[in-house]
């Protein structure tokens, strides 16, 4: 009988080592999984459209109050921002954009807010922007997405007056966005 007890004693103890190693494999799978998310995501779409120096092809597209917008547009400075109501990345930069597109040198003109999608959803969230920017919504495939070739959300680009990239970056506290003298 002693020897039953001593094996199950044996079996728990084991058991117990088993389960305690288990759950540190699978503490570290998961520090690496996001490790690995992180590095991915960075990688990925740290240059999600056109780089520095490069300048889109001719687009025309209409905004959501009915004016035409195209790359010839571009009078000054243009913040060019991509976003769309499905991206979780793009709610944490609204603040950002609202702030850059309300100082931004030129107004509300040299603002362009792309909103990429095509059901409801994207028009009531391109009414946040409206009174700060130019607001065009296209899907994906869009005119103004092909031309600045968007592989990922969200996307900013600073374009010079002749509509050439400055820079380009997925936050917008990356760019040097010329802002309005207060004067």
């Amino acid at each position: 009988m002693w020897i039953l007890s001593a094996a199950v004693v044996i079996f728990g103890v084991l058991t117990t080592l088993n389960l305690i190693l288990t759950l540190g494999v699978l503490k570290r799978l998961r520090e690496q999984s996001e490790q690995l998310a992180k590095t991915a995501v960075a990688e990925q779409v740290e240059d999600p459209l056109l780089s520095a120096g490069e300048t889109p092809g001719d687009f025309a597209n209409t905004t959501i109050d009915g004016e035409p917008v195209s790359r010839d547009d571009v009078t000054g400075a243009r913040l060019v921002a991509f976003l769309s109501p499905l991206c979780d990345r793009c709610e944490a930069q609204i603040p950002g954009l609202l702030d850059a597109a309300r100082s931004m040198l030129g107004g509300r003109d040299n603002v362009l807010v792309v909103i990429v999608g095509k059901d409801e959803k994207a028009g009531e969230y391109a009414e946040r922007f409206r009174d700060v920017a130019k607001v065009v919504i296209e899907p994906g495939n869009g005119p103004i997405t092909k031309e600045f070739r968007l592989t990922g959300l969200p996307a900013f680009a600073l374009l010079d007056p002749f509509g050439k990239v400055v820079t380009s970056s997925i936050a917008i506290d990356r760019l040097d966005i010329p802002v309005a003298s207060s004067a």
